[in-house]
């Protein structure tokens, strides 16, 4: 609302932006790709919650950095903008694709 109310009265331009699960270098290691590799590595087993089906995008660090070049750039007035990758994957398929390279014989169980 303040951003909002500052574009009107005074012609600012003002983007914000969200992001979406970023990863990359130097990513948090509390997030589940990391928590995975690090489970499957050492051997561990990884706790899934639900049936494997949950998705979530995520959206490389690089992308995001692009996405906020590409925002001050081009100002839109007062807009909110979404940066993700639009590709969802499920909690499986993570599994599946992280585990597989690292340990094929790895397992999950369901809690």
């Amino acid at each position: 609302m303040l951003a909002y109310t500052y574009h009107h009265l005074y012609g600012i331009n003002c983007t914000g932006l969200r992001f979406f699960t970023v990863y990359g270098p130097r990513g948090r290691p509390d997030m589940a790709p990391y928590k995975f590799i690090s489970r499957v590595f050492n051997g561990e087993t990884i706790q899934q919650f639900g049936d494997g089906t949950t998705s979530r995008d995520y959206t490389y660090v690089d992308d995001i950095v692009s996405g906020v070049i590409a925002s001050i750039d081009r100002p839109l007035g007062c807009e909110v903008s979404l940066l993700q990758c639009y590709r969802s994957a499920s909690q499986y398929k993570q599994f599946v694709l992280l585990s597989n390279p690292i340990n094929p014989s790895a397992h999950s169980t369901i809690r």
